[in-house]
């Protein structure tokens, strides 16, 4: 494309004019026709504009550490909806066209150079001790944030994700002893940029459950253009937005993930 450009940008200044309609022609309608290098600025423009990382550095995708190991693990173990939840930011990093170092580490083995870089983190308070920095952090600086709040039910301890003038649950502790076939979760997308280096960005994916957590990763794969539309154009965006998410237990699958609302950061 810089090449085609500068070609143009040569004929312009040799006043060629007959040449350069048929030249500017050809850049358009190789631009709306999606040729292989202008396609996928077009499909992903949605995501670029929410999720774009500074291209200097790696991005460290943190995991919940888990305890249950065996002395015969050879690697961490992980929980399967993590798993699911990497696979669609594989996808989602291809599509930002990403191809700097990418990094996968356990919340406990994540450095101090690290936490000062460009930051996709997943999971809740519960599982994710860098979630809870973060939000807690955040939600010192700035009024109503959402984040996560432990509660105890009929001895049962449970989360939800509040803010200073609403509470979200999950239906799925309910919906969990009635043996139901579809679990409903409630997660939350944080887009920050690093307060530990202002040229960094946080992204945080984070349901009360894995199924949310996954649930909200699939949602900026597959519906980055909902929340895109919901927010006004700005460089370094930052945001926390409600997912809802519905998980079909036979066949482990996403029925579905909606926007629930936006909140804007300033």
């Amino acid at each position: 494309m810089e090449q085609m450009l500068g070609q143009f940008i040569a004929i312009v200044f040799s006043g060629g004019g007959a040449i350069v309609v048929g030249v500017l022609g050809s850049l358009i309608a190789g631009f709306l026709l999606g040729q292989r290098l202008d396609l996928p600025f077009l499909q992903h423009r949605h995501l670029r504009r929410i999720l774009s990382f500074p291209k200097n550095g790696p991005i460290v995708i943190v995991v919940a550490h888990r305890e249950q190991m065996l002395a015969t693990d050879a690697l961490p173990r992980i929980a399967l909806e993590t798993v699911f939840a990497l696979n669609n930011i594989q996808s989602i990093l291809g599509k930002l066209g990403w191809r700097g170092e990418v990094k996968i580490l356990e919340v406990n083995r994540v450095g101090d150079t690290d936490k000062q870089g460009n930051l996709i983190i997943l999971g809740g308070d519960r599982v994710n001790s860098l979630t809870r920095d973060f939000l807690t952090d955040l939600a010192s600086k700035e009024r109503d944030t959402l984040g996560f709040e432990r509660t105890t039910v009929k001895t049962e301890e449970r989360w939800h994700i509040r803010s200073e003038n609403a509470t979200f649950v999950s239906k799925s502790y309910e919906q969990l002893s009635s043996n139901a076939s579809n679990l409903e979760d409630v997660a939350l997308i944080t887009r920050i940029s690093n307060p530990r280096n202002e040229k960094k960005a946080i992204v945080i994916l984070a349901g009360i459950r894995g199924i949310g957590t996954w649930g909200a990763a699939d949602f900026l794969d597959s519906h980055a253009r909902d929340l895109s539309m919901k927010l006004r154009a700005a460089h370094m965006i930052r945001f926390q937005a409600l997912i809802s998410v519905s998980y079909r237990r036979e066949g482990l699958g996403i029925n579905e993930t909606r926007l629930g609302f936006v909140k804007q950061l300033p």
